[in-house]
């Protein structure tokens, strides 16, 4: 109103000038987790960079890569549950299988023991009724190998396994350790002929990749198998020297030729 007292009418600019922000302080880590874990439990191995579109598509706002990897943290943990109560847990785990599997091996190796709380080091297991699996119907061919532990507690996994009737795998035992190392497979590969009667790997066939520590292995505590070595693993380090298509038909064809027994 005027000072007149007449009313005046004013003309307003209705055009929007502010800039958007594609930034929401509502969308933290919490909110993400809870929202998107179904999509993780689906998908557990999904690239935060693939789910930070995936969210700008869904809701519009662009979320730093700190706050997915807070966010994939948080439904992992909801999912999974938490490692350290999981490795709490695994003097259940043994004396479940000693006890519901008679005849099965299950071996715990802790640290600390003087001054609890004690540390879990390494951990063996050989089922009863995949020994017999073994000892009944497939040839006498290991194959040991390992893989890192990639998660809040480090190690590895080293496996034995053989190939069944139908040339499929057959695990055969498995252990987790601290490190790969000559010690570690000794441990391993010693508790594994005991279980199979193998004395220093007399009847058997073991194949490997060269690890670190494993040839070593074989030399201490299975003298007497036969060893041989997985052929990719010989391949990926003869492709170095020798390159082309040439060698690399050679190289094949000697891999596949069958031995003439005299």
């Amino acid at each position: 109103m005027g000072k007149d007292g007449v009313w005046q009418i004013r003309s307003v600019d209705l055009n929007h000038k502010c800039v958007f922000r594609g930034v929401n302080n509502k969308v933290n880590s919490e909110y993400l987790a809870e929202r998107y874990l179904e999509d993780w439990r689906l998908d557990s191995n999904m690239k935060i960079s693939k789910w930070q579109k995936q969210i700008k598509r869904d809701l519009g706002v662009d979320v730093k890569y700190g706050t997915c990897w807070l966010a994939r943290a948080r439904a992992k943990l909801t999912i999974y549950g938490d490692c350290s109560e999981q490795y709490g847990r695994v003097w259940d785990y043994v004396n479940a299988i000693r006890e519901l599997i008679e005849g099965s091996t299950a071996i715990v190796v802790v640290e600390n023991i003087e001054r609890p709380p004690p540390y879990f080091h390494r951990i063996y297991i050989c089922l009863k009724q995949i020994k017999e699996g073994f000892l009944a119907g497939c040839r006498p061919i290991i194959g040991v190998d390992g893989c890192h532990l990639k998660a809040a507690y480090p190690g590895l996994c080293l496996v034995a396994v053989g190939l069944d009737g139908n040339n499929n795998i057959y695990p055969v035992a498995w252990a987790i350790v601290e490190v790969q190392n000559g010690e570690s497979w000794c441990w391993f590969l010693r508790l594994l002929m005991e279980d199979f009667g193998m004395e220093e790997g007399l009847g058997i066939t073991i194949m490997s990749d060269r690890q670190k520590g494993i040839r070593e292995a074989f030399n201490v505590v299975t003298p007497k198998a036969h060893v041989r070595y997985c052929v990719r693993h010989i391949w990926a380090n003869f492709k170095l020297q020798f390159t082309g298509l040439v060698f690399k038909q050679a190289f094949w064809n000697a891999a596949r030729a069958s031995t003439e027994v005299i």
